[in-house]
C-alpha cells in the first residue's frame, strides 16, 4: 500500500511527462528529482510548498509548489520552482531565469 499523498504524487509525475511529450519537449528529469523540485520553496520569496494536490481516487493529498519550465530539453536546471503568487508576476520569473542561466554560464 502506497503512503499517504504517494498516489496524489504520482499523479502529478504522470501530469507532468503527459505536459512535456504533448508540447514535444523532452526531460532527463527523475521521478525524485521531480519531487523535490515541486517539494522545493518558491525560488524568489522563500514560501513553502503550500498548493494542495488530489487526484481523483487518490489516497492524501500532496503539497507541492509551481513550476515553471524553459527549453525543449528539460532538466533540473531549466526548471524555476515558484509558489502561486509569484509565477503571476513575469518579471519574477525572467529574474529568476536570468539568474539560473548566468549560474550555468559561470560555472563553464
Amino acid at each position: 500500500m502506497l503512503e499517504e499523498g504517494e498516489a496524489s504524487f504520482n499523479k502529478q509525475y504522470r501530469n507532468f511527462l503527459s505536459e512535456l511529450k504533448r508540447n514535444k519537449r523532452t526531460t532527463t528529469v527523475t521521478k525524485e528529482e521531480f519531487k523535490e523540485l515541486i517539494s522545493s520553496k518558491c525560488e524568489y520569496c522563500g514560501a513553502e510548498p503550500n498548493i494542495e494536490w488530489k487526484g481523483n481516487n487518490q489516497n492524501g493529498t500532496f503539497k507541492r509548489n509551481r513550476l515553471k519550465k524553459y527549453g525543449t530539453n528539460i532538466t533540473k536546471y531549466t526548471i524555476i520552482v515558484l509558489c502561486s503568487e509569484c509565477i503571476k508576476d513575469k518579471e519574477i520569473v525572467y529574474i529568476i531565469k536570468e539568474r539560473k542561466l548566468l549560474s550555468e554560464y559561470e560555472k563553464l
